[in-house]
């Protein structure tokens, strides 16, 4: 029988964000109530790789990629910028998907 506990996972999409410090329209600005992926008011708060460490401690993850999430447009190429400096300074992510 496999040993399920220490099956090796690649998380493979993902979200950072650090509403102080950075915009993403979405998550600051006025709720939609008719947002095309339903309320999202409980996502509207900082994540970071410490949040995600918490949420992943029974799990085996041995490598994520982050996706964009939708950082504000004027400066998309920020984002990958700030991703990356996390990921200099985190366990994750290990690979990052733009927005372009």
């Amino acid at each position: 029988m496999p040993d399920y506990d220490n099956i090796e996972i690649v998380d493979s999409h993902h979200h950072f964000w650090d509403l102080d410090k950075n915009y993403y329209p979405f998550l600051c600005d006025k709720i939609d109530p008719i947002f095309f992926l339903g309320n999202y008011e409980k996502i509207r708060q900082n994540y970071l790789p410490v949040d995600y460490d918490k949420d992943i401690i029974n799990h085996n993850v041995i490598g994520t990629i982050h996706c964009e999430a939708e950082w504000d447009r004027k400066n998309q190429v920020g984002e990958t910028k700030w991703i990356e400096n996390l990921a200099k300074n985190n366990k994750f992510p290990n690979a990052i998907i733009g927005h372009a």
